[in-house]
């Protein structure tokens, strides 16, 4: 069966401190590093892409450093020679989703009061998505704002498209059930049959999260990688 590797990592608590970063990241990375106004967003950066490495290098065989990380066409990053990656932050928590091959895209946000969340899922979410969440509870109404949306953040993540995929053009289950939770999806080239999308849960460190995987193989699991992945070195 294919596997999908996950690693939960907290950006605020990295032990390692600037200069230990530095000499894991590309001189494009520092540099990028260095631009963000606010220190904690430049300390997140530059754990968020060491840990990257870190765990791509351990996969590897290879140095952090060394690893050719390149962007694509839809700003999509990826590793030359794979394995391929996807990564997302929320506030301190990185979740990182690592596979042999093919298309993949991870996202997590962590609970929080969704403000506008009618509006919101009325611009954002098809007709039955936004139904569901409105038939929630009110007390539960945000966690279920949040599992559409980190679903529906998967999925185009791994497709790659970005802003041009209309988020309407697909739809997802609020309920978790076995299986695929993508059951509709009208994009050119792109059927559900191709995909398996799945919610995450028990996020190490951030066990109340929301988060999902997209990864268009048919059957797979995960496996959750050690803390100590964060800082491997080949």
């Amino acid at each position: 069966m294919n596997m999908v590797s996950l690693l939960s990592h907290d950006l605020d608590t990295d032990p390692r401190d600037d200069r230990e970063l530095d000499a894991l990241l590309a001189a494009g990375e520092r540099v990028r590093a260095a631009s963000f106004k606010f220190p904690h967003l430049r300390r997140r950066y530059r754990v968020g892409r060491a840990t990257l490495r870190c765990a791509l290098g351990a996969r590897t065989g290879r140095p952090p450093s060394s690893l050719a990380l390149e962007t694509g066409p839809q700003g999509k990053p990826a590793l030359r020679n794979g394995p391929v990656f996807n990564a997302s932050h929320a506030a301190g928590r990185l979740l990182l989703a690592i596979a042999p091959e093919g298309r993949l895209g991870v996202d997590i946000e962590l609970l929080h009061r969704v403000d506008d969340l009618e509006a919101i899922s009325r611009q954002n979410f098809a007709e039955d998505e936004r139904e569901a969440v409105l038939a929630t509870p009110l007390a539960e109404r945000d966690r279920a704002f949040l599992e559409i949306w980190t679903r529906k953040e998967a999925l185009i993540k791994a497709i790659g498209g970005g802003l041009s995929i209309p988020l309407q053009s697909f739809s997802v289950s609020l309920v978790t059930r076995p299986g695929s939770l993508l059951h509709r999806l009208d994009l050119p080239g792109e059927t559900p049959a191709q995909w398996c999308l799945r919610a995450v849960a028990d996020v190490p460190g951030a066990p109340e999260a929301a988060a999902a995987l997209a990864f268009d193989v048919p059957d797979w699991q995960i496996e959750w990688l050690p803390p100590s992945a964060a800082f491997s070195q080949a």
